[in-house]
Order: C-alpha cells, then structure tokens, then sequence
C-alpha cells in the first residue's frame, strides 16, 4: 500500500494515525477506519498492481509490459522478480542443452564423475577418464547413447513402485516413480549382497579344510610312534616313518601335504561371486550421473 503521514509519496506500508492520508487497513486498531467520505487520492495495492481509483470506478491492473519494465507507479519490485525468474530460467536452459563432444571433454560428465565416484581430494583427471572407460567401454560419444538405448528400452516389471503392468523405462518421466524403482532395485541389490554373504560364511564353515599343520598334529598324536596305530590313520593321509623324530613317527604324507596345501591356498582365494549388473540396476548408478548432476 503506497500510503503516508501527510504525503502519498512516503509509500509507507502503515499509514499513520493522523492526517489526511489515513489508510488504515493494514491497522489492527478499532478506530480511525476508512471513511465514508472520498479519500481525494488513489490507492495502489499489491506493490502497485492494483489501482484502487478515489472515485466510484472499477480498479484497474498494471499492464505485464509495465510490471516486466518496471514503469509505472512504482513497479520495481515486479521488475526485479520478473529478472529473477526468468535469468533462473535461462540458466537452467543452459545447463541442460546437449553437448556433442568424447566424454572425456564433457564437462558435465566430468563433473558428476568426480563428484560421485572419486574419493574428495582427488585432482588427477587420469582417475576420471578411467571412470569413463569402466562405464562406457570407451570415450567416443556414440557409446553414451548406446547405454542410454540400453537402459531406456528395460522394462520395469509390474509389482515394481506399484506398477501394474510392465512399463519401459524410457517411457516414465516422472521423478517420483524414478526415485520409487531406484529405491527398489537399490534395495534388492543390498538384499542380494547380504544373502550372498550369509551363504558363503555358512558354506565355509562347513567345508573349512583343516590345515597341514593341524594334520600332521593328528598323524603325530594319534599314531603315538606304532606303526600299527599310524596304519589306522591311513585314511586320513598318515604314513608311518621309522627314521623320523621322537613323537613324530607318524607323519603326513608328502601327497597329502599338497593336497592340503592346494586346498588352503583355494580357501585363501575365495572372493565373493561377481554379480551381472542388470540393464535396470544400472539406474542406481546412470541415472544419478545424468539427473543429480543439477542437484550437486
């Protein structure tokens, strides 16, 4: 409201008490209301886009040309939002426009990658073009499309974010239904990765070989230097050696010590299976490199 203690021009957001120029509806008071005489001048509200004429006439509203230009009475607070919203707006359309270049010369790429996947003090570029080769296969353009057709065209089960029916993932553009099946095959995989680990803690401790040294120790306290003892632990890899050490007559053989041995070193090297990464489990991580990229 454009209002004054004596002066229309103040442009004070509480008129005052007294004066000529009495507005009071922004007052909490109970007295001193609007009269019922003419005020004498005209009153603008919503920082001056609505004009309130002192005579019997319908209000009038600044023109979009005005408020944009900030001419008029004063407009300028129109015109400063208007150069705000639309500069954002703008901006925005920059950001997004496609580029045409090898991802390793895509700035946005290079950008999500760092962010992402490379630990924070990070400045080799050499680390982020690895990246690009482990994801992609290569630098060349051509391949981002590929795997952007690839992941498009999975088809989301039904059941999936409470789908109904099976729907390609090129066709779902909206971002809470993207954020629900990301969060569902994130899961899953977690889910996956924990059974994997549950199974292969349970299976080697069930198959866990003994070792050699912990073999030979039966051979030798079983066999108790007999020779007739230590036959009974044939089966076991146990040979009796009259020219062997006191208390250590009844040895492991040389077989089974390799045998032993090879077993051990298999135990050693057991890794967790490699899982395939699915076409749609890729969203986890292909999505975010394209979408987040605008929210870092």
């Amino acid at each position: 409201m454009a209002h004054g203690a004596g002066n229309n021009t103040d442009n004070q957001h509480q008129g005052s008490k007294s004066g000529s120029f009495k507005c009071r509806l922004l007052g909490s008071g109970t007295t001193d209301s609007l009269s019922s005489a003419a005020q004498g001048i005209d009153v603008y509200a919503m920082a001056d886009y609505i004009k309130i004429p002192e005579t019997e006439e319908k209000v009038t509203l600044e023109t979009a040309a005005n408020l944009k230009q900030g001419r008029g009475k004063g407009t300028q607070a129109w015109k400063s939002a208007y150069e705000d919203v639309n500069g954002a707006l703008l901006e925005t359309e920059a950001d997004t426009q496609n580029e045409s270049a090898a991802l390793d010369a895509r700035s946005d790429i290079k950008e999500v990658i760092k962010k992402l996947l490379l630990p924070k003090d990070t400045t080799d570029s050499s680390h982020i073009e690895e990246k690009i080769n482990e994801i992609f296969g290569s630098k060349e353009e051509e391949k981002l499309k590929q795997l952007e057709n690839a992941i498009d065209d999975t088809i989301i089960p039904a059941g999936v974010a409470q789908s109904d029916n099976g729907q390609r993932l090129g066709n779902i553009n909206v971002e809470d239904k993207l954020a629900e099946i990301l969060s569902y095959y994130q899961l899953r995989k977690n889910k996956t990765l924990v059974d994997l680990k549950k199974k292969l803690s349970n299976t080697t401790k069930i198959t866990e070989p003994k070792s050699t040294e912990e073999k030979e120790k039966v051979c030798n306290s079983k066999g108790k230097d007999n020779e007739d003892e230590c036959e009974k632990l044939a089966k076991y890899g146990c040979v009796f050696n009259p020219k062997g050490d006191e208390g250590k007559k009844c040895t492991l053989s040389e077989e089974a010590k390799q045998k032993a041995a090879g077993k051990q070193t298999k135990k050693q090297e057991r890794k967790m299976p490699k899982q395939t990464l699915q076409p749609a489990i890729l969203l986890s991580f292909i999505k975010p490199l394209f979408c987040l990229h605008f929210l870092l």
